[in-house]
């Protein structure tokens, strides 16, 4: 068991744990390349350079794409208003399996590529 998953099965919120067990192994699976580790004190993701992070709250999972202003979002599911990162609030199992939100990783990766 590597940090992160050691990180993640000691969330003291069972909610918030399931949704970042799901999230962690969506973004293992659908990126193989990711590099993965605890930074700033959550678990935090590398491809190439910086990529996201998952910040979990009591309630809810925040995901931080650290370019997220590159990514277009025609649903609209990203939220901030930093210079580069943008987050997707995940609140169900639901929110991670939506298609939008597969199609910005996806985009989201390819920006890391060009980088």
């Amino acid at each position: 068991m590597d940090k992160v998953e050691e990180f993640i099965l000691e969330y003291p919120h069972k909610n918030t744990r399931e949704l970042m067990l799901l999230t962690h192994q969506l973004l293992l699976d659908s990126i193989p390349q990711l590099q993965h580790n605890i930074k700033w004190k959550v678990p935090y993701y590398t491809y190439k350079k910086g990529f996201c992070y998952l910040n979990p709250k009591p309630k809810y999972l925040i995901l931080g794409l650290l370019q997220g202003t590159l990514v277009s979002d025609p649903l609209h599911l990203l939220i901030g208003e930093q210079k580069l990162v943008r987050h997707y609030i995940i609140r169900t199992q639901e929110d991670i399996y939506l298609a939008g939100f597969s199609e910005i990783l996806m985009e989201a990766i390819l920006h890391n590529e060009r980088l």
